[in-house]
């Protein structure tokens, strides 16, 4: 029986280059301190449909510590966590490089210390540059500094709020809290 499990599985590793790079995994992790400690970690699993198109769900958990003099520490705490499935359309390719657009539905929570909790869902668009490395290694960076997004907070002490942002902010394009940047491995 091992035998027979060995050779199917053999078989199936070799049949891997007939279907291969339909899938891919992986995201980004950011940690900072300066004002603020934050942690980020942003893991991400999409699906090829074609040349043009590929699905997929991005999550999220961070962690956000506000230190604010004088204040207490604790009520600035902030643990949150997302869930988005989005579409991302192939724009332009050149070589390696290619621009893409970005469209994701996203639904989070927001604990804070304070019991200031919040649940946000909307629709944010945004760009997308991509950089195949190897056939497999695909590094990204999301510009989100250019981006359509609308969307609805409420909270347990809050009323529901909505807005609706587009915008090209030039004075933050070298700022990295406004692009994320990650890689992605195609198998």
């Amino acid at each position: 029986m091992k035998k027979v499990l060995a050779v199917a599985a053999l078989l199936a590793a070799l049949s891997v280059p007939s279907f291969a790079y339909d899938w891919y995994a992986g995201g980004s992790f950011s940690y900072g301190t300066a004002v603020r400690t934050a942690f980020n970690f942003s893991p991400e699993v999409g699906y090829y449909v074609n040349d043009k198109l590929d699905v997929g769900v991005d999550f999220v958990y961070q962690k956000d510590n506000t230190n604010i003099p004088n204040n207490n520490p604790n009520l600035n705490e902030q643990t949150s966590w997302q869930i988005a499935p989005y579409a991302q359309l192939n724009i332009a390719k050149y070589g390696p490089l290619g621009l893409y657009l970005k469209g994701s539905l996203y639904y989070s929570r927001e604990k804070f210390a304070n019991g200031n909790d919040t649940e946000n869902y909307g629709i944010i668009v945004a760009p997308n540059v991509k950089y195949a490395l190897t056939d497999r290694i695909t590094l990204f960076v999301g510009l989100n500094f250019l981006s359509l997004n609308a969307g609805v907070s409420k909270g347990k002490n809050l009323r529901s709020t909505s807005s609706f942002t587009f915008g090209a902010d030039a004075n933050n394009v070298i700022n990295t809290g406004d692009a994320l940047i990650g890689f992605t491995y195609n198998f």
